[in-house]
């Protein structure tokens, strides 16, 4: 039997809970998955096989390394093993051959914590003060929720494409970085953070929001860390969990993170693509580390104590504000962050500029007619722009805002009936006058006055 079929029969006879687990830990994309065969194919490539392999744990590295040694089997470790489809079910436990063939990679590592336990300690002179670590990670904390709910904006009203295999083009990076004030490196991250968490997905060669996007926008920060944290604890495994908090038993005061992963994992290459080097970059962008250095909570994030690490994290966050600035050259700024639900009122009639602590909106016609649009009345409008910044509306604005409401509704287009056509409908004379002498129009249209004015165009 081929070993494509033996994976694609481990997988039939695994339980729907550790085959999410798996696609977790291997970091497979399972949207355009169909089969078992199809699975089987993704987590045997080379590529994943060996990024697995450089994110065992230190247990499952000497066990592995032991099994393809020839010894026999410690069943509990090599049933992690098999869990991840490097090697076969029990009782055989025995290594599938692209298991073997990317164990040859790591044959030259031979490194000590394969046989003796490192202990490395940092003195303390070098390290921060967990009080400055924390309240660092809180900043990255906000930074990030706020990015990702900027994301699922944008993709709410954008049609953002899948270029090359998962990948978003340059200026869809481009435009959410230049919102975020920050690089397009890191607009790439968020975009693979929001992926990793279910918030986003690829369907149809596009990045759509998932389910998930709606109960985001309806949590509460504490409630987004949590969600962000437990991907991460999902990502790191059970196994890779328990040996990490063992190491960090022996430690006391302020903890390097970056150094306790390189500790725990002895197969780790470094390199881009490796897990432990994701785990790593992901748990600063979700304020688990600063600069490398561990936050206090997230000793409860690996023991699946979400709720009172993301409440110590919470306390770390500034407050939102029900305050906006409207200045006389259109622009609404916020001095601090907003609660969701302004901010999403706020969106709905006016444009975004640049979004952090401190955050840029501008209105405009287009912006405002938008509104207009989806149902928004002007004076809901000026009421809550008079609420948020609890002074009289600049006249620019004012003036914006008269004319919006003046402009809008003059020409309603409505669908077309049993007869298929669409009609144009205005009380206005001049602009039905000006419609009809449009030359490109002549040929595709003709006049019925029906009480006030009304135009019908043919197909």
């Amino acid at each position: 039997m081929s070993e494509l079929l033996k994976v694609a029969a481990a997988l039939r006879r695994m339980s729907d809970e550790k085959l999410q687990n798996l696609i977790t830990q291997r970091m497979v994309n399972s949207g355009q998955l169909v089969d078992f065969f199809d699975l089987a194919e993704a987590i045997t490539k080379p590529t994943s096989v060996s990024a697995t392999i450089a994110g065992l744990p230190l247990s499952q590295a000497r066990e592995i390394r032991s099994l393809a040694d020839g010894n026999a089997a410690n069943a509990k470790i090599a049933q992690d093993l098999a869990d991840q489809l490097l090697v076969s079910p029990a009782p055989e436990f025995e290594l599938f051959d692209s298991t073997r063939e990317s164990l040859i990679e790591f044959a030259k590592l031979n490194p000590a914590s394969l046989n003796t336990v490192s202990i490395v300690t940092v003195a303390s002179t070098d390290a921060p003060a967990q009080a400055q670590i924390d309240a660092d990670a809180g900043i990255e904390i906000f930074e990030t929720l706020q990015a990702i709910t900027e994301l699922i904006f944008d993709l709410e009203h954008r049609y953002v494409r899948e270029v090359g295999r998962r990948s978003v083009g340059l200026p869809d990076l481009k435009r959410l970085a230049t919102h975020l004030r920050k690089t397009t490196d890191y607009a790439k991250q968020i975009y693979e953070l929001a992926h990793l968490a279910n918030l986003i997905t690829l369907a149809d060669g596009r990045w759509q929001l998932s389910t998930g996007s709606e109960s985001w926008l309806s949590w509460s920060p504490a409630e987004r860390f949590a969600s962000l944290a437990k991907t991460w604890r999902e990502i790191l495994g059970d196994a890779s969990s328990s040996e990490l908090q063992a190491s960090l038993k022996k430690h006391s005061g302020v903890i390097s993170l970056d150094q306790q992963l390189r500790l725990t994992y002895p197969f780790a290459d470094g390199s881009v693509n490796s897990k432990i080097t994701k785990l790593a970059s992901l748990a600063a962008l979700i304020g688990l580390a600063s600069a490398g250095w561990m936050s206090s909570w997230t000793t409860k994030v690996l023991t699946c104590d979400y709720l009172p690490a993301a409440k110590l994290a919470a306390a770390k966050l500034p407050e939102p504000q029900r305050r906006l600035i409207c200045q006389a050259d259109l622009s609404l700024i916020a001095p601090g962050p907003l609660p969701t639900d302004v901010e999403i009122a706020i969106r709905r009639f006016a444009d975004t500029e640049q979004i952090g602590m401190a955050s840029t909106y501008r209105l405009s016609a287009l912006s405002l007619s938008h509104g207009l649009e989806t149902g928004l009345a002007v004076n809901e409008i000026r009421t809550l722009l008079l609420e948020l910044s609890d002074k009289d509306l600049p006249q620019p604005i004012e003036y914006l805002l008269k004319e919006a409401e003046s402009r809008f509704g003059r020409l309603v287009i409505l669908g077309g009936g049993d007869d298929e056509r669409t009609y144009l409908k205005s009380e206005d004379g001049a602009l039905i006058a000006e419609i009809l002498n449009e030359s490109k129009l002549k040929p595709r249209s003709e006049e019925r006055r029906v009480g006030k004015e009304c135009l019908r165009l043919c197909r």
